[in-house]
């Protein structure tokens, strides 16, 4: 007997096959029948094999309906793929459970016990409606993401143009304000925007005119000299700039901090005839001259600007002895030297230490000659320290003074040995008298008979004499006496 193939009723619905899967044959092949009618249908009809599935990944280039980012201004819509939603809900259901328990041949006994039905083709008009309905949604949902799209430009159109008009207004509000005169945005360089504002033009839209309203007090100057500037005729706004030196600040005006310039401006209320007093640096040496400028405007009017020049005065050389520091004529140090005629402002210039010569030492920043047989050395420093000699000692009664030996003076004496290179000084000793001894021109000598002293009298001082004796001798002893006495100051005298 033939098998019968399954039926076809309402009640139980086909499966639908994959299109991958490996078609049946229309017509079932004759088997034999067995005692076992499901095995041998079993192995008569195999099920059909799927091959495997494989994961699904994200595609690596963007499909041609994927909205383009949005400009980095404007946040990002939600990103939706409305072309593959077809797709997507396609997969979901053929990887849903109970598809793949329907699909499975272990898990559905019944699938496995029976044949499975005749494949028919399907209807031609049927597929195409279909595959005409995919087109129809994926063209609306392409449409719908180019409108996005064009949206999208639109606004980003709309702003762009709203800074740009922003942009306009503001730049056209600050030349409106810069058409107004600025004096205080001239530095203490005398730029404007990095150019010298002598030198600009146009400036607010005019060419600024040459104008002689800055006169000075003198045309040289010396150190620390003052010179009256004085600036006539000026109109609402004003500056004065001079290149060195000070400045007194005018009446009404603002003074900047500059470092080694001086600047001055008055937006308004600068009218007039004003004056200010200009003090030249103490060193004058790198300041060959001094330029003062300045420059008005009467409100948005043209710019009348004027610059003039002071030079520096010749300055006196220096004599003998003088070096010039900081633009003048100062001594030089101690031992040391220099010719006359160095310019004041040539720049600063130094002395030339005085060397000694053999057997010369330093004494005072001088140099002075060694005494006795001491010897020395060339080159000793006139400016540094005192030095010595290198000699003899200092001989008996001698003493050191200022590094050379001296004899003692009267009455004093010194024991030999003395080093006169050892810078230090010496002195004698007085000598004293013993008893009964006076001093007599600057030495010890004995008292007369029956006459007598005390010791101590020192022989660096006057001379001295004897006291008499308190009781004088009787008889011809004492005559004989008072002869000798007489005789011997007879003698004292005529000496």
């Amino acid at each position: 007997a033939f098998l019968r193939p399954r039926s076809r009723s309402r009640s139980r619905p086909r499966p639908r096959a994959s299109p991958l899967a490996r078609r049946a044959p229309r017509t079932p092949p004759r088997v034999r029948t067995s005692r076992n009618p499901p095995a041998a249908r079993a192995a008569a009809f195999p099920p059909p094999r799927r091959p495997p599935r494989a994961p699904f990944s994200p595609p690596s280039t963007p499909r041609r309906c994927t909205p383009p980012r949005s400009p980095p201004s404007a946040p990002d819509p939600p990103r939706t793929r409305p072309c593959s939603r077809t797709r997507s809900r396609r997969r979901a259901r053929a990887s849903s459970p109970r598809r793949s328990a329907a699909r499975s041949p272990r898990s559905n006994p019944a699938r496995t016990a029976r044949p499975p039905a005749r494949r028919t083709a399907p209807r031609p008009r049927a597929r195409a409606a279909r595959r005409a309905g995919r087109r129809a949604r994926r063209r609306n949902a392409c449409a719908a993401v180019r409108v996005a799209r064009l949206a999208r430009r639109a606004s980003s159109r709309r702003r762009a143009r709203a800074p740009t008009a922003r942009r306009f207004f503001a730049l056209f509000s600050s030349l409106a304000v810069a058409a107004r005169a600025r004096p205080d945005k001239v530095g203490c360089d005398r730029k404007v925007s990095g150019v010298d504002i002598m030198t600009k033009t146009p400036i607010m839209g005019a060419t600024p005119s040459v104008g002689s309203f800055v006169t000075a007090s003198a045309s040289t100057y010396g150190p620390n000299d003052a010179i009256t500037i004085t600036l006539t005729g000026l109109a609402s706004a004003a500056f004065a700039h001079a290149s060195a030196g000070t400045a007194t600040t005018i009446s009404g005006f603002t003074a900047k901090s500059c470092g080694g310039t001086a600047q001055q401006y008055a937006n308004l209320g600068a009218s007039g005839t004003k004056t200010f007093t200009l003090t030249a640096p103490a060193d004058l040496t790198s300041v060959s001259s001094v330029d003062i400028s300045a420059g008005y405007a009467a409100g948005q009017g043209a710019v009348t600007r004027q610059t003039i020049t002071l030079t520096r005065a010749a300055g006196a050389a220096c004599a003998t002895n003088q070096r010039v520091s900081s633009g003048a004529c100062v001594a030089c140090p101690a031992g040391s030297t220099r010719a006359a005629g160095d310019p004041v402002y040539g720049g600063d210039t130094t002395c030339t230490a005085t060397l000694c010569l053999t057997n010369e030492r330093v004494s005072n920043n001088a140099c002075v000659a060694c005494t006795g047989s001491a010897t020395n050395a060339a080159g000793d420093d006139a400016t540094q320290s005192d030095t010595t000699c290198d000699g003899a000692a200092c001989a008996s009664n001698q003493h050191v003074s200022s590094g050379s030996c001296t004899a003692c003076p009267a009455g004093t004496t010194r024991a030999a040995g003395d080093d006169p290179s050892g810078g230090i000084d010496t002195a004698c000793a007085a000598t004293a008298c013993g008893a009964n001894e006076r001093v007599s021109n600057n030495a010890c000598v004995a008292c007369a008979a029956y006459t007598t002293n005390a010791a101590g009298d020192l022989t660096n001082g006057g001379d001295t004499a004897c006291d008499a004796a308190s009781a004088a001798p009787a008889g011809p002893k004492f005559i004989v006496f008072a002869l000798f006495t007489a005789l011997a100051c007879a003698c004292a005298r005529v000496a």
